[in-house]
């Protein structure tokens, strides 16, 4: 049986000490930084646009027309961008010139956006930022840092106060950590099905997670649940350890949980209740395809009797209402999930923030790249369903004292579980099947989803379309997607969930207008008809209630680059000769043979030349397309000659006669043979280099 989100290899954001913002702060540069998420590229840095000062004031009226002074604006514009941008470092993304003013646009280490804040020559630097897509529900903070996720104001319980321990929740999981934020969580109330299973161990992060959703402590820090503070019993049902140390991977297979130990936690859940003579909630975040939990089957027989009331002369059960995640497989909940109509059994399918169901998009997992989700496809639905609640994104508890976003109907159990708990610590006297029926009326029915979610203020709400942007295998709903490809590897599309009609899809091209279409709700956008380019698809798609939601993507359609180079000396016949990556030319010492070259780059913007002597084995220089590491690896080269970024996309060296490199004076020897690198690029990041070796010959 597998828990919603199910262990994959985690990955945690981390930021520096001390962020770019800070050091734009620290520099007295006027800054624009907004605080949405930076983009950054594969290396980690942060992109941004560095304007340039212009000093062209009065100089317009001395251009005969507007084209004239046009012309002469963009080519100081590209001037001043190289002069500036190629004195750092940077490798532009794009480039503003003219009459909007000059600018360039790259990713910088914070070293280079110190460097620019103190150039005289920059006069703004504005974090490159997504903008991004409106939401039903948004998470918060307060006023003292303390988080309050998203699902707390989908369900209008965000300021509804905490819990006075008259309910109690059992989560029955893995085992959950005691933690800071889980004020409800003692020593005492941690159980393991299976002695030889460590408590000390087998604290794990998806438990910790569900019980902070349930009732992390409205405290001032971390996050807050659903009812803060709520009195929570972990049940850990792990069959065997599964450790790594820190505890985080106890019970990570499927095999850690089974049948057998999960009646025996109901076992264990019941006999608390009965022994403390109170009606409790328990929360099951486990599915399982194969008719597991069908109501006929031993674990669905069990949880209808856990959640059964009775009454015998000198014994009284009151019972708990369980609460199950649906399962995260895109299909029917009946076949993952308990599948019979009951009081006192409540199944939970996941939204997300726009108030739709979580479900695939672009044809490709709805439960998207979370740490302990490894991707799943949507929620599941159907009867089977009795209500739904948030489940993606979910921001709560973690292993280790710590906090993370992930998602599931996992996420969407816990929301329900603490909604309960807020209603029984009101009426102790609920039976499992009032305390359901309770719940039930404050079911609001989202308009333009038609899903059905608990609101403590039972006030309405209307949903919002969910636009995903997707290019290969990466996605977006909140405009975070960018790529940088070739026109013919680009693969975009969108899909919009609750929407109608037509989708506006408006296409910038290097900051101006290009093109603005209506499409389906579903399209496959392309790009092999676009030209090269900075360009942003900005998706806004509209549901029947006439809400509006848009989603912006961003792209660089790479302009493509050939590099030829081509060499005329002895060995090339006295002829002119591409010259192929890692080729070697010589030239005659008895003929005073010279060696001619010249390279010619189509779709470049600048190319780099270097010159070294080199000694030793040429199979030993890393560069070389036959490079292996010979023992010990016999080759040593040293710059003679480095031309900078500054040449040409065409450059004729003309002839040389090189002599013997063995016997040459310093600085041009004593050395085997001499080394050329050249490399030729474009502000779109196209490069392409060529290697040449030279010897000579008796």
């Amino acid at each position: 049986m597998r828990p919603h989100g199910w262990p994959s290899a985690c990955e945690y954001d981390t930021t520096s000490s001390q962020s770019a913002t800070d050091l734009l702060a620290a520099n007295t540069i006027k800054s624009n930084v907004k605080s949405n998420e930076p983009i950054k590229d594969r290396e980690g840095r942060i992109r941004y646009i560095v304007d340039l000062v212009d000093d062209d004031t009065g100089r317009p009226d001395k251009f005969a027309d507007s084209g004239s002074y046009v012309a002469y604006a963009k080519d100081k514009s590209t001037r001043l961008i190289e002069d500036v941008s190629k004195l750092r470092g940077a490798e532009l993304f794009g480039i503003t010139t003219g009459l909007i003013g000059t600018s360039f646009i790259a990713h910088l280490t914070e070293q280079q956006v110190k460097q620019f804040s103190n150039d005289k020559r920059v006069k703004l630097i504005t974090q490159d930022v997504y903008i991004q897509s409106s939401a039903l529900w948004n998470s918060s903070t307060d006023a003292s840092g303390q988080a309050r996720p998203w699902g707390l104001e989908a369900m209008a319980v965000a300021n509804a106060g905490s819990s006075n321990g008259g309910a109690i929740v059992f989560v029955l999981d893995f085992g959950s950590e005691l933690h800071p934020d889980l004020t409800g969580l003692t020593a005492a109330n941690r159980y393991n099905i299976v002695p030889s299973v460590s408590l000390t161990t087998c604290g794990y992060a998806h438990a910790t997670h569900v019980a902070g959703i349930i009732g992390a402590a409205d405290n001032g820090f971390g996050v807050v649940g659903v009812f803060p503070g709520v009195t929570l019993v972990s049940i850990g049902m792990a069959s065997r350890n599964r450790l790594n140390g820190d505890g985080t991977l106890c019970g990570a297979d499927a095999g850690s949980v089974t049948p057998s130990t999960l009646i025996m936690a109901l076992q264990r859940a019941s006999e608390y209740l009965y022994q403390n003579n109170r009606t409790g909630i328990i929360n099951l975040s486990f599915n399982s395809d194969g008719g597991i939990f069908a109501s006929n089957g031993t674990v669905g027989q069990k949880m209808l009797a856990v959640s059964t009331p009775f009454s015998l002369p000198n014994v009284r059960y009151q019972g708990a209402l369980i609460v199950q995640s649906a399962g995260n497989n895109n299909s029917n909940a009946c076949d993952y999930a308990y599948n019979a109509a009951s009081s006192g059994i409540i199944v939970v399918g996941g939204l997300d923030s726009n108030g739709q169901a979580v479900v695939p998009l672009n044809g490709a997992a709805g439960f998207l790249s979370e740490p302990l989700a490894a991707d799943s496809p949507g929620s599941n639905a159907g009867n089977c369903v009795g209500i739904w609640a948030p489940g993606q994104r979910a921001l709560s508890t973690w292993s280790g004292g710590g906090y993370a976003t992930i998602s599931g109907t996992s996420m969407a159990a816990p929301h329900i579980s603490g909604f309960a708990a807020r209603l029984l610590a009101s009426n102790g006297g609920y039976t499992p099947a009032g305390l359901k029926a309770a719940v039930l009326p404050y079911a609001t029915t989202i308009t333009g989803s038609n899903l059905s979610i608990p609101r403590l203020s039972l006030q309405s709400a209307t949903a919002s379309p969910t636009v995903d942007i997707a290019e290969a295998a990466n996605h977006t709903t909140s405009g975070s997607l960018y790529f940088s490809k070739f026109a013919s590897e680009v693969n975009l599309r969108y899909q919009a969930v609750g929407a109608t009609g037509s989708c506006l899809v408006t296409i910038t091209r290097n900051g101006g207008a290009y093109s603005s279409n209506y499409y389906p709700t579903t399209y496959n956008l392309g790009a092999n008809l676009l030209s090269p380019g900075q360009y942003t698809w900005s998706v806004t798609c509209t549901s029947a209630q006439g809400i509006q939601t848009t989603t912006v993507a961003s792209g660089l359609i790479k302009r493509p680059l050939t590099l030829d180079w081509f060499a005329n000396t002895t060995s090339t016949g006295n002829a002119w000769q591409a010259i192929g990556y890692g080729a070697t030319v010589s030239w005659s010492l008895s003929t005073n043979a010279s060696l001619s070259q010249y390279y010619n780059s189509v779709g470049s913007d600048y190319c780099q030349v270097r010159s070294y002597g080199w000694i030793g084995n040429i199979s030993g220089d890393i560069d070389s397309p036959s490079f292996n590491y010979v023992s010990p690896p016999y080759f040593s080269q040293t710059l003679l000659w480095d031309s900078g970024i500054y040449y040409p996309s065409y450059f004729n060296f003309g002839s040389f006669q090189l002599g013997n490199p063995n016997t040459a004076p310093a600085p041009l020897g004593p050395y085997n043979g001499y080394k050329w690198f050249l490399s030729c690029r474009n502000n779109e990041g196209t490069s392409q280099s060529k290697l040449m070796y030279g010897t000579s010959q008796p």
